[in-house]
């Protein structure tokens, strides 16, 4: 992803771009609609005392951006956007991390619960126990999975992380071999300890059947900017999305993408940059609303191929001719993800759709016939360590002031 200038002293690693057109790694490389369902119950969502956005142009419409902030004036840069958002406004975006360096990203829907990609805990095969036999979740316990929410500035740096106690994986999860690609690839992680609500706002589900061309992506995969980066929290705004049955898609060509390690991140609709209740006319919506999953990319090259460093990968997944992201807005997911996490996921008490309106907007948008590789995880971090997502030299000298623009990847 492509961001914008750094303004401050904030930690650099929450600034980087997220890489446009990663294909996608699993974790072993290091790197039924319910028409008559009955609605979640209410959630109360308690907010977070405000932390500074840092952003000076909140009152600029987003599409007026690049005529009219400061940070615009000279263009993009090499692996950045011009357009800024504030990394401090964005802790319910995690890191999910093995022991083994290998990580996927993830968004905090409930205090105790994660939403992320299936393929982050299942490789293309699919072949893995199922809880209650054939056509039932998969249902995991992984030692040593560490979740981390590296910008719950409130929060002590030792108390961002968090241990699973599972991994549930949907049911229908097709695998590579699936038709799309890699479908209904989401999964549920349970948390083994909540995060508190006054220091980070879960994400709520995008309401059902309702879609959003308009996007923000946000992850810790591979960037192209400042010379290369991973493990570092990035956020991209893509091209239009369109839509095919259960997958989002666009091209990496014109404007923001991902890459590996951001498999499993936020797909928000709308266009988010962290702009606050204290930044006048442009505060943005919260919670925010959250309507896919980021899964795999359309290319004939792996990243991992491509080369060593994370520049070389970020730069190879930019040159993929497509990128998917699983929604999740249909009634099925909708259900799935609210009957696991016990109606506590934000969105799951929204309005339902009828079945012909569900139906009519699956039947919108172009279905793609190309060859799908899933993001997966990263898993060149021999200098990353799971507890904490800044390196030695990274520090934050002003919490919650940011800010950095947008990557390409």
């Amino acid at each position: 992803m492509e961001y914008s200038a750094i303004k401050s002293t904030l930690c650099e690693a929450g600034i980087a771009l997220l890489l446009a057109g990663a294909t996608g790694l699993t974790w072993g490389q290091a790197n039924p609609a319910s028409p008559g369902r009955v609605a979640c119950a209410p959630v109360n969502v308690v907010v977070p005392p405000p932390v500074p956005s840092g952003l000076d142009d909140c009152s600029i419409a987003f599409d007026q951006l690049r005529a009219k902030a400061a940070s615009c004036a000279k263009g993009d840069t090499p692996g950045h956007l011009c357009e800024q958002y504030s990394p401090s406004q964005f802790p319910e975006v995690v890191s999910i991390t093995k022991p083994s360096g290998a990580h996927c990203s993830g968004t905090l829907i409930a205090p105790v619960w994660v939403l992320t990609a299936a393929h982050c805990f299942v490789d293309g095969s699919v072949e893995a126990p199922r809880a209650g036999g054939a056509g039932a979740d998969i249902v995991l316990a992984p030692a040593g999975v560490i979740v981390t929410t590296a910008f719950a500035l409130t929060l002590p740096l030792g108390e961002r992380d968090r241990s699973i106690k599972r991994a549930i994986v949907y049911r229908g999860y097709g695998g590579a071999s699936s038709v799309p690609p890699y479908a209904n690839d989401f999964a549920l992680v349970e948390l083994s300890t909540p995060y508190p609500a006054d220091a980070v706002q879960p994400a709520s589900l995008q309401a059902v059947g309702k879609f959003t061309p308009e996007a923000t992506l946000a992850g810790y995969g591979y960037s192209n900017a400042d010379g290369g980066t991973d493990c570092q929290l990035n956020v991209t705004w893509p091209a239009l999305l369109s839509q095919s049955a259960s997958v989002l898609s666009f091209s990496p060509r014109n404007g923001g993408a991902f890459c590996l390690g951001d498999s499993g991140g936020p797909v928000y609709a709308g266009r988010y940059r962290g702009c606050t209740s204290s930044d006048g006319p442009g505060r943005e919506p919260r919670p925010r609303a959250l309507q896919g999953i980021i899964s795999n990319i359309a290319s004939s090259k792996s990243p991992l191929e491509a080369g060593s460093t994370a520049l070389l990968r970020a730069e190879a997944c930019k040159e993929a001719t497509g990128m998917n992201v699983q929604t999740i807005v249909s009634g099925q997911a909708h259900d799935w993800i609210c009957s696991n996490t016990g109606n506590k996921a934000g969105g799951c008490e929204l309005p339902v759709p009828s079945a012909a309106s569900r139906a009519g907007a699956a039947a919108r948008g172009e279905s793609a016939t190309v060859t799908s590789r899933p993001l997966g995880l990263t898993g060149q971090t021999a200098n990353f360590r799971a507890a904490r997502l800044f390196s030695n030299e990274d520090t934050i000298v002003n919490p919650g002031i940011p800010v950095g623009p947008g990557t390409t990847k």
